[in-house]
This record gives structure tokens, C-alpha cells and sequence, in this order.
């Protein structure tokens, strides 16, 4: 039997921490339950946990000098390229032996298990995890992992009524259907719970973690890689969430019937870190 896969975090690349720290937190209404810093790597992070996932702001910090800087030069890269949003997808496991066996099964080169920890910037409270990782290729070139947590990820403090709870589906763009069944269904074991042909494209629902990942699949998108490009946020008043951003500057579109039969929707269109959100909430 297949070890059960969820989507443990998204990583969002950011050139401020601070900065960036501030903007998410207006965004989703919360404070992040972890501000801290990666020693080994040379980055330090925000954490704002959802109901059902949490993402991961991550900026390389200058102060330190890691030993191992293979981090600090993917993050740099992608900044360089593409400026400041969405950057990686992690999955989560609870037993990272298996995952990487079901994983070598379908051919797959996987590594063995690595230690990871971070600490607060306090230096007082640490948090530790194991890793195992794949060829960039595997993932069309995705970002991206798989964890397993040796101790907990503080919840998100509300800090406003009308907040964002959770996220709904990650938006992927890819020239490659098939490739995408093959890497989140058959290497990954996540269910592929829809498929539908949508104007000049096909659409590809796995779920997990009470979200999906939304793969949008057309020969317009690069050849050669996948690209994460939006990200889809659930709330359960969105006229009060959307009238909050407002009242902060924030310019969102009027909101309107969503594509899914019992949503209604409005895009968020600044203030989210160059990344196109969508706010949902199911009525």
C-alpha cells in the first residue's frame, strides 16, 4: 500500500522578509506562528500555517555563512530570474523510507534521508525535520521535496475577522499532461480526482490536504518546464475580507460567480507578492 502524500508547504521566494512578512500577514489576516532562520542554509523564514497547509516566506539572509549553500543559489537564481513569488512545493509524509521506496519503484532516483533544523531568532526554540530529494527534472523542474516533521508548525495568529483559512488549489501551468499524471499520480500516489478539457486546455484536479493542485496544461506554456504560477485562497466571508483589503489599499476585483457551481470569487490584483490570488469562498 502507497504511503499517504499531502501538500505539506509552499514556499514563496521574497528579496525582504520583513517587508514581505508584513504583506502576507494584511493579505491573510494573521500573524506567522514562526519567524526564524535556517543557520545551515543561509536563509531565514516566515511561517503562517493554514488549515490545511502553510506557506513558507523565504529570503536568503545575509548575516549568515552557511556550509552548505546549494539553497542560497536556487533562491538567488529564481529571484533573478522571475523576482519575488511563488518558488517551491513541498510534500508531506509521515514515513519518508517509504515514500522514497514507492518512489525508486516508478523509477525514480531518490535520496536518502537528510537532517534539517531551523531556530527561532531568539536562538531558544528549534524545530527539526527530515528531507529527501529528487532530479529537478523529475518535477519538470519545480522546486521541490518531500518532508517529514520532527516537531510541530505553530498555527497562524488571527489577527482580523475576515481572514483567509485556508488555501483552496495551487495553480501549475505546464505543456505536459501527461508528465503531470505521471509525477503527482504515479510517483507520487496523489489522486488525480479530475480531468477536463477547458478552451484550449486540459485540467488536471489532485487532491490532497483538503486542497487541490490545479494543473493547467497547454502547448502555449515552456516546453521544456512547469511553472507555479497562482494560488487560490479560501475564506468564509469574502465580502468582509474583501472590504478589509480594500479599506488597505489593497485593489481586488468585485466579486463575482466562481468557475465551480456553489463559489463565489474575487481576484486580488496587488499586495500578494507578485502572485495572482484568487479569493474563493463555498457557499
Amino acid at each position: 500500500m502507497a504511503t499517504s502524500v499531502n501538500v505539506d508547504h509552499i514556499i514563496i521566494a521574497v528579496e525582504d522578509l520583513e517587508a514581505s512578512e508584513k504583506t502576507c500577514g494584511l493579505l491573510l489576516g494573521h500573524k506567522p506562528g514562526w519567524r526564524g532562520q535556517h543557520p545551515q542554509y543561509g536563509t531565514h523564514n516566515a511561517l503562517f500555517r493554514l488549515d490545511n497547509t502553510y506557506l513558507e516566506l523565504l529570503a536568503i539572509d545575509q548575516r549568515l555563512q552557511p556550509a552548505n549553500n546549494w539553497l542560497v543559489t536556487a533562491l538567488t537564481n529564481h529571484l533573478q530570474a522571475n523576482g519575488e513569488g511563488l518558488f517551491g512545493l513541498v510534500f508531506g509524509t509521515d514515513d519518508l523510507a517509504r515514500l522514497a521506496e514507492q518512489m525508486r519503484k516508478q523509477g525514480v532516483s531518490v535520496s536518502s534521508p537528510s537532517a534539517g533544523y531551523g531556530s527561532d531568532f531568539s536562538g531558544q526554540h528549534y524545530r527539526n525535520w527530515e528531507t529527501i530529494t529528487w532530479k529537478p527534472a523529475v518535477a519538470r523542474h519545480i522546486f521541490s521535496f518531500a518532508i517529514c516533521h520532527n516537531s510541530s508548525v505553530p498555527a497562524a495568529e488571527p489577527v482580523a475577522e475576515e481572514r483567509v483559512t485556508g488555501v483552496d488549489h495551487l495553480v501549475i501551468h505546464s505543456s505536459d499532461a501527461q508528465a503531470a499524471r505521471r509525477f503527482y499520480r504515479d510517483i507520487l500516489g496523489i489522486r488525480l480526482a479530475l480531468e477536463r478539457p477547458w478552451d484550449d486546455q486540459t485540467l488536471l484536479f489532485f487532491r490532497t490536504s483538503h486542497m487541490s493542485i490545479e494543473v493547467m496544461a497547454a502547448d502555449r506554456f515552456d516546453r521544456k518546464r512547469d511553472r507555479l504560477w497562482g494560488l487560490a485562497l479560501r475564506t468564509d466571508n469574502l465580502a468582509g475580507l474583501r472590504d478589509r483589503l480594500l479599506k488597505s489599499n489593497i485593489e481586488v476585483s468585485e466579486i463575482r460567480d466562481g468557475r465551480k457551481e456553489g463559489t463565489l470569487v474575487c481576484t486580488v490584483k496587488s499586495g500578494s507578492l507578485g502572485i495572482p490570488v484568487l479569493l474563493i469562498q463555498h457557499l
